[in-house]
Parts: C-alpha cells; sequence; structure tokens
C-alpha cells in the first residue's frame, strides 16, 4: 500500500493469486522512485520460495522473480537493497537436506534495451542492443519473445562473462 502525505490511498499492489504469503515484507526504495521489495511465498504443496518484486512509482509490477534453490528445500526472504551500480539484491535463508540452513544473496542486475533506430519499415532489419550495467558473474540469457507475431527474433541471446552486452537483429514481415 502506498499512502500520499494526507494519508489517503494512492495505490494498493496485489500479489500473484496462486501463492500464500508469509508475512515478512522488506523492501528498499531507489532514486527513480521504484520499490523492491522481497518475501517468502508457498504455492500449494510446495516449499517456501523467495519471491522479490519490483513496483514502479505508479504502483504497477513490471516484473517479480520466484527464487528456489536447487534443492527445492525452504528458502525465505529476509530483506532487499539496490547497490550502487542499480543491481538489485535481495537476501534470505535456506534449507537443503543433509546440508542445513545457509545465506542466499541473490543479485538481480538491471538491463537496457535500446534500438538502433526508433522505427522502422516492414521488411527490414532493426538491430538491438541488450546491455547490463556490470559484467555477469555468469554468463546470462535471455528469451526474446515477439509478441506482435509481426517479426522474426533469436529465441535466445547471451551475454558471456567477458561483456556487458550483446546485438541481435530482429526482422519485419514486410508490409
Amino acid at each position: 500500500l502506498k499512502y500520499n502525505p494526507n494519508g489517503s490511498l494512492a495505490y494498493e499492489v496485489v500479489r500473484p493469486a496462486t501463492k500464500d504469503v508469509i508475512p515478512l515484507v522488506r523492501g528498499a526504495l531507489d532514486s527513480g522512485g521504484n520499490w523492491v521489495i522481497t518475501t517468502t511465498a508457498t504455492s500449494g504443496g510446495t516449499r517456501a520460495d523467495i519471491y522479490t518484486f519490483f513496483v514502479a512509482p505508479d504502483g504497477t509490477v513490471p516484473w517479480y522473480r520466484l527464487w528456489n534453490d536447487t534443492f527445492n528445500g525452504n528458502d525465505y526472504g529476509a530483506g532487499a537493497a539496490i547497490d550502487a551500480a542499480g543491481n538489485i539484491v535481495a537476501v534470505g535463508s535456506g534449507f537443503a537436506p543433509g546440508l542445513g540452513t545457509d545465506f542466499k544473496v541473490i543479485r538481480y542486475q538491471r538491463l537496457t534495451l535500446t534500438s538502433a533506430s526508433p522505427t522502422v519499415i516492414g521488411g527490414s532489419n532493426l538491430s538491438f542492443t541488450i546491455g547490463l550495467n556490470s559484467r555477469p558473474t555468469f554468463a546470462t540469457a535471455f528469451s526474446l519473445t515477439d509478441t506482435s507475431n509481426n517479426t522474426v527474433v533469436p529465441a535466445t541471446s547471451t551475454v558471456p562473462t567477458t561483456a556487458t552486452s550483446i546485438n541481435f537483429t530482429m526482422t519485419t514481415t514486410p508490409v
């Protein structure tokens, strides 16, 4: 919930209805007025997982991510922060059978998507760049999807650990 200075409700953000939230929510505010919120949620009989939500100043949720360890143990979100480079950091703990509970730090890098041109004529190609604000620790793969069904984009692109950006081309359908 966000309230205006006069106490009236500015907006209410409702989480996806398929999850049961465990009542511990922590957040951080970036310089652009965006909230990053980390919590713990379960889904119909599965174990607890760490959820990180990105909430824009108008109350929309452009993205949220689930983090579940490889052992599918109980994972608990304990906090969120934004580092100096603008990366989003969620912290918490997780339990792995036979190993016990350990500390988790999950870093989500911000990325930019830029186009070589603001417009394109049907039947032409358009180049894009996906950029990260720092080199990834692991090769970072992106799924690319055209929701208009009028272009062709590669199914995936990967930023290697030796780079901070990649280029790809979108091919449009002739008009």
